[in-house]
């Protein structure tokens, strides 16, 4: 399953890219990311339902991910959970969680 081949990610020194389309995915995987040691970049800001708020669980274990671990995330596809389109200014209190549970350090473009 899941935990081999993020072994074997780790056995070759990859970098593992995760993409969700619903924090179920994230919180059925959240155990097995959150122990493998290779990089992990998290796509499309872990996609927030908007309508759920932040304290959504989901969005919750990203941020717990992105405290406690080497994960990386991308600050990409706004366009894909605002519900107010362009500039996304419903999206910016996700964004500043990100910024601060993951660092600028390990957030990308």
């Amino acid at each position: 399953g899941g935990a081999r081949l993020l072994s074997l990610a780790e056995e070759r020194g990859l970098i593992v890219q995760v993409h969700y389309h619903d924090e179920a995915h994230l919180l059925e995987a959240h155990d097995i990311l959150k122990a493998c040691q290779a990089p992990i970049v998290i796509d499309h800001c872990g996609r927030p339902v908007l309508d759920r708020g932040i304290n959504q669980a989901g969005f919750q274990a990203l941020l717990e991910l992105g405290r406690s671990h080497n994960a990386i995330i991308k600050l990409s596809a706004l366009f894909r959970c605002s519900r107010q389109g362009w500039p996304y200014l419903d999206t910016d209190r996700y964004v500043e969680k990100l910024i601060d549970a993951f660092s600028v350090e390990r957030c990308i473009w």
